[in-house]
């Protein structure tokens, strides 16, 4: 009986020993994956409401993965943020990457041609762009005399005449001076220099013509715009009055009837692209006819784009109602961007395959993939896994 209860004691104390060797070990090694800082997400928002998706929490996981496309011959490459053991799976995000060519399905991908810039989304269709201007310069003195013209684009002189006729011009940012003199009537040199900004995509500009009314400081202003604009028109009116307004006329009373005003005006397109012109107008009718009322006219000239699919972005968004919103279906907003920032090589895959670890930051509009009329808008940074071959 003694024995008995000796040996029951000394199990007892073994039994302890062991389950305290136990927990420490434990304790010693804890996961590999933190929860608290999870290597990859997205943070950001889908119309302005806060959207969070973390490798590693909440049973989501980063998956990789890379495709190739026959019907553009290149390799896509993609990673996804869904809860595991689904296929369509609400709250998910997916974002593919096209590769830079048309690449051999046996061919290695072209993934290290991969950098951190700017990328465009993938919109199967023909892009039409601007590829040049006709320029035409108007001077109409406000009366009729012998007047010496000089035209100047971007300092080099392009014409003599009274008026640019058909002067064909590229689409960027472009200086034109006008000068007009008539040594005759001893007028002065007249000088007036405007900076224009000519663009690929967007042909608005407007400028104003003016009339002098009886008294010659009675100034009216007649905006015209080359197409209408959900914006006000800024003139200002060179005397330190200005006025913000959406009426195209505008009559201005200045202080004197024998001086010299710069009358600047502003406006945007629809699409929000800046235009600003100025004029020079002249009170006083000693010299008015030395000071035309000049102003410009440019007539696009227009090229088709045949779409390219290389190096694009795709981006898929399924909502906790199970629908499925998408970049590709529709084109972007001109504020839409996806900007990566930066490029690590990383570990293989479930599936073995090499992946690259990618931080990028971007906002662009998804559009449901059978209502395009319903559509949604996120913006944030992600850093995400691509696989590759």
């Amino acid at each position: 009986m003694i024995l008995l209860r000796k040996n029951n004691y000394l199990l007892l104390f073994i039994a302890l020993i062991i389950f305290s060797c136990k927990k420490k070990d434990i304790e010693n090694n804890p996961p590999t994956i933190s929860n608290s800082n999870p290597e990859f997400y997205f943070n950001g928002t889908i119309n302005g409401q806060i959207l969070i998706l973390e490798a590693g929490k909440n049973n989501y996981y980063l998956y990789t993965d890379c495709n190739y496309d026959n019907s553009i011959t290149t390799y896509v490459f993609s990673g996804e943020f869904k809860p595991s053991n689904c296929t369509t799976c609400p709250n998910s995000l997916k974002i593919s990457i096209t590769d830079d060519t048309t690449i051999a399905n046996s061919s290695p991908s072209h993934i290290n041609n991969l950098s951190t810039t700017n990328y465009s989304y993938y919109y199967p269709t023909n892009q039409t762009i601007i590829n040049s201007y006709i320029m035409n310069i108007y001077a109409v003195p406000i009366y009729s005399a012998a007047v010496n013209y000089q035209y100047f684009l971007d300092n080099t002189l392009i014409s003599n005449n009274p008026n640019v006729s058909n002067y064909t011009i590229t689409p960027t940012a472009h200086t034109i001076k006008s000068i007009t003199n008539n040594l005759t009537d001893s007028c002065f040199n007249n000088t007036l220099i405007n900076t224009i900004n000519l663009t690929t995509t967007d042909s608005f500009y407007t400028y104003y013509r003016y009339s002098l009314g009886f008294a010659n400081n009675v100034v009216t202003f007649t905006i015209i715009p080359s197409a209408p604009t959900i914006h006000s028109y800024t003139l200002s009116f060179g005397d330190g009055d200005s006025i913000i307004t959406t009426n195209s006329i505008i009559t201005h009373t200045y202080a004197s009837n024998l001086n010299f005003y710069t009358a600047q005006l502003k406006s945007k397109s629809i699409s929000n692209k800046p235009w600003t012109f100025t004029n020079i107008i002249n009170t006083d009718f000693t010299y008015t006819r030395c000071t035309p009322n000049f102003y410009y006219k440019f007539s696009p000239m227009y090229s088709i784009i045949p779409f390219n699919p290389y190096s694009k972005i795709k981006i898929e968004y399924t909502s906790s109602s199970f629908k499925t919103y998408a970049s590709y279906t529709n084109s972007q907003p001109s504020d839409a961007y996806f900007t990566i920032t930066k490029i690590e090589n990383y570990k293989n895959n479930e599936n073995n395959l090499p992946t690259k670890k990618i931080t990028a930051e971007f906002k662009c509009r998804l559009f449901n993939t059978t209502n395009p009329n319903d559509f949604i808008d996120i913006q944030g940074i992600c850093v995400f896994a691509v696989a590759y071959k």
